[in-house]
């Protein structure tokens, strides 16, 4: 069958699909008969190469329409719409002007929604690509893999709304605006928040008796010399030269003393 001739007849039968009301058992039916028209009739056109632009027009596989646009053929013998600068595919057959500013283009999501592609440099920011600026307190203003304004604050600043905006907490802390503009301070790894500020656990150092303070898993730990113990090596736990000394779960001194030594009053003695 002549395309064109398949084309009057795909519009018939749309035309009686569109125009079906009496019952869903009537649209059944008919929807029954179509398909066996398509199942005896191998030779004819497949239907699904053909896009049913509207109630009035289908259009075959050996046409295009592109709005705003110009078909092309591509190396694989598919037409395609090609918008043109500034320009993007709102549809399959129509272009749609980006707004997003001069030398911009654009794509439009399968919801209608817009993104610009903007130059280096540029973020898309209320529907345009304006230039990436993050105020007197940033050191950079990059654009992430998303198009998102991404901004590099100096110390003192935090990014707030795109823009770097002062938040000093003073040293070694970390500072962000909350949702009601105040500041929200919070101490770096090995220090701690004291009267107001954010002090190094171990310094002063908190370990008595000339012990050893560490930072462990955002701690202080504190190594002991002999004969000291506890958690600020406070405690003086010997049990004389033949026992090693220790301080239960309970802050109970024991003595694990030696073979042939038994602890007394303290001390392992023989």
């Amino acid at each position: 069958m002549p395309r064109n001739v398949f084309k009057i007849f795909l519009r018939t039968l749309l035309f009686i699909v569109i125009t079906v009301t009496e019952s869903n058992s009537d649209a059944r039916s008919l929807n029954e008969n179509v398909f066996n028209i398509f199942k005896r009739n191998e030779n004819l056109p497949q239907a699904s190469d053909y896009l049913w632009v509207n109630s009035s027009e289908i259009i075959g596989p050996d046409e295009c329409v592109c709005e705003r646009g110009e078909c092309i053929v591509t190396e694989y013998g598919d037409t395609v719409c090609q918008c043109p600068p500034g320009y993007g595919n709102y549809t399959q057959s129509e272009c749609v002007e980006c707004k997003c500013g001069e030398d911009t283009n654009c794509t439009f999501s399968v919801y209608g929604e817009k993104f610009c592609i903007c130059k280096e440099g540029y973020v898309q920011e209320n529907g345009k690509c304006e230039k990436c600026i993050c105020g007197e307190g940033s050191s950079n203003c990059t654009v992430n893999h998303y198009g998102e304004k991404v901004c590099i604050c100096k110390e003192g600043y935090t990014q707030v709304r795109g823009k770097c905006q002062k938040c000093n907490c003073g040293p070694h802390t970390r500072c962000r605006i909350d949702a009601y503009g105040r500041e929200i301070c919070s101490c770096r790894k090995g220090y701690r928040y004291v009267n107001g500020k954010c002090e190094d656990f171990c310094y002063p150092n908190p370990c008595q008796n000339g012990g050893e303070c560490k930072i462990v898993d955002g701690d202080y730990n504190c190594t002991c010399k002999f004969p000291n113990s506890g958690r600020n090596c406070e405690k003086e736990c010997s049990c004389g030269p033949n026992g090693e000394c220790s301080f239960a779960i309970n802050g109970k001194k024991t003595c694990q003393c030696r073979n042939g030594f038994a602890e007394y009053e303290g001390i392992c003695k023989g």
